[in-house]
C-alpha cells in the first residue's frame, strides 16, 4: 500500500482527527529531493503516514554539490506542506557553504511566516543542524528528535572532535523526547551519553503487492547506497561471481548509486548477469520488489534496514548479515537466512542454499508474518500517544 492509498482509505478517521489535531513542524536535512529521491524516504513516510493524525509542515534543508545555485521549492502533498531549501556546497569552501546555508534558511523562514502556522511541537529528524535551527527560531517550544544516524553504530561519531561529540549529545538531551527505530540504536545512544527518555518506534513500511511465484532463472536483488565501507557490495559481487561458476540460472540486479559505483561496475564487468540500474525512487523499488526472488543485504551495520522489511512485506525472502537491523525481522529457514558480517563463504553458502530450497519459502506467509509486527496503525498510535504526553 502506498501513501496516497493509505490516506484515501482512512479519510473519515483523519478528518475527525484533524478537527483537534496538533500542529507539528518537522525539520530535517534528510528528505527525498530532486538530487536524491531515496534520501530519507523513511522520514517522509513517518510524516505523511505516521503523523497523519496531525497538521504537518516540513522544512527540509538539502546541501548539494549537484545544483547550480541555491533555490526554494514548496509543495503540498497528501495535506503535508513541504518547504525544501537547496543550497550549494563545494568541497573546501567552508565559508561559502556557510553563507549559502544561511541564505537559504532565511528564505525558508520568510516563506514559513506566510503560512501563519504556529506549531505545537517541533520534530527534528536526525540530530544535525536542525536541532540548532529549532532551538534558535522556536525557543520555548517542545522539541522532539528522531535519530536514524548509523554513525552511532559504525564509529563515525567517535571520529568527531570531542567538542562536537559533547555538543551533539547536549542538543539531543535538550529535547523533550528522543525516538529511534531499533533497540540496537537505542543501546548505542545510551552508551554515548543520551539521558533523555528514548522511545523505540519503527519505520513506516509499505508494499505495492505480494510476490506470487519464483522465477525460473533465479533473480537476486540488491538495493543500497553504493558505498563499500557501509554496504559491502564488493562482497556480494565476489560471492555472486563464485556462485555463477556453479549455477548459471541466476541474475544479480543492483539498484542504487554512490561513490563506489564505478569500482563495482569494473569488478562486475566480465559478468553479463550483473545489472546496475542506478538510483531509483521508492515507488519503483516497491513496484519491482515482488518480481525478484531474494534480497541480499551485506552491510557492516544497519540501524533498521528498511529495505529488508519492505522485501519481506512483499513476500521476498532475504539473506542478510547480522548487522543490527535485519536480525529483528529475519528468522532462519522461515523468511531468509542470517550470516556473519564480512564472511563471504557464509554469504555464498546461504545464496546456494536459497537457490536449492527457495520453494519452501511461501511469499504469502512471509508477508503476513511481518505485517503483524509492523502495523501502520500501531506506529501512528505510538506517535499520537507521544504528543499527548506533552
Amino acid at each position: 500500500m502506498d501513501i496516497k492509498s493509505f490516506l484515501n482509505g482512512n479519510k473519515e478517521y483523519f478528518s475527525n482527527c484533524l478537527m483537534n489535531s496538533p500542529k507539528i513542524l518537522h525539520i530535517t536535512t534528510w528528505y527525498p529531493n530532486e538530487t536524491d529521491p531515496q534520501l530519507g524516504v523513511f522520514i517522509q513516510k513517518h510524516i505523511h503516514i505516521g503523523h497523519s493524525f496531525a497538521q504537518n509542515v516540513v522544512i527540509a534543508l538539502i546541501a548539494s554539490d549537484k545544483i547550480k545555485a541555491s533555490k526554494l521549492i514548496t509543495k503540498n502533498e497528501n495535506g503535508v506542506t513541504e518547504i525544501i531549501g537547496y543550497y550549494k556546497v563545494k568541497k573546501g569552501k567552508k565559508w561559502s557553504n556557510y553563507k549559502n546555508q544561511n541564505h537559504i534558511i532565511t528564505k525558508i523562514f520568510q516563506h514559513f511566516l506566510t503560512l501563519n502556522f504556529k506549531p505545537d511541537f517541533i520534530h527534528c529528524h536526525v540530530s544535525e543542524k536542525n536541532i540548532k535551527i529549532a532551538q534558535k527560531f522556536f525557543r520555548g517550544f517542545p522539541i522532539l528528535v528522531t535519530e536514524h544516524w548509523s554513525g552511532f553504530l559504525n564509529g563515525k561519531f567517535e571520529l568527531l572532535s570531542k567538542s562536537k561529540q559533547k555538543q551533539r549529545i547536549k542538543e539531543i538531551n535538550a529535547c523533550e523526547n528522543v525516538i529511534c527505530v531499533s533497540d540496537f540504536l537505542k543501546i548505542a545512544l545510551i552508551k554515548y551519553g543520551v539521558t533523555s527518555n528514548i522511545q523505540v518506534i519503527p519505520n513506516i513500511i509499505e508494499n505495492k503487492s505480494i510476490k506470487e511465484t519464483f522465477n525460473q532463472n533465479f533473480k537476486f536483488l540488491v538495493v543500497a547506497d553504493l558505498e563499500d565501507e557501509i554496504k559491502n557490495i564488493s562482497g556480494i559481487i565476489r560471492a555472486y561471481n563464485t556462485l555463477n561458476t556453479k549455477n548459471h540460472n541466476t541474475t544479480l540486479t543492483i539498484i542504487g548509486d554512490g561513490k563506489d559505483r564505478e569500482i563495482f561496475e569494473e569488478s562486475a564487468n566480465s559478468n553479463s548477469k550483473i545489472e546496475f540500474l542506478g538510483r531509483k525512487d521508492n515507488d519503483f523499488v516497491l513496484q519491482t520488489l515482488p518480481t525478484y526472488d531474494c534480497l541480499l543485504v551485506n552491510s557492516f551495520y544497519e540501524t533498521f534496514s528498511m529495505i529488508t522489511a519492505e522485501a519481506l512485506l512483499s513476500g521476498v525472502p532475504v539473506i542478510a548479515t547480522k548487522c543490527g537491523g535485519p536480525e529483528q525481522f529475519i528468522h532462519n529457514e522461515v523468511n531468509g537466512f542470517l550470516v556473519e558480517i564480512n564472511k563471504p563463504y557464509e554469504l555464498e553458502e546461504a545464496m546456494l542454499k536459497m537457490l536449492n530450497n527457495h520453494t519452501t519459502f511461501l511469499p504469502k506467509n512471509i508477508s503476513e508474518n511481518i505485517s503483524k509486527r509492523l502495523s501502520i496503525s500501531a506506529v501512528r498510535k505510538q506517535f499520537e500517544s507521544l504528543y499527548q504526553e506533552h
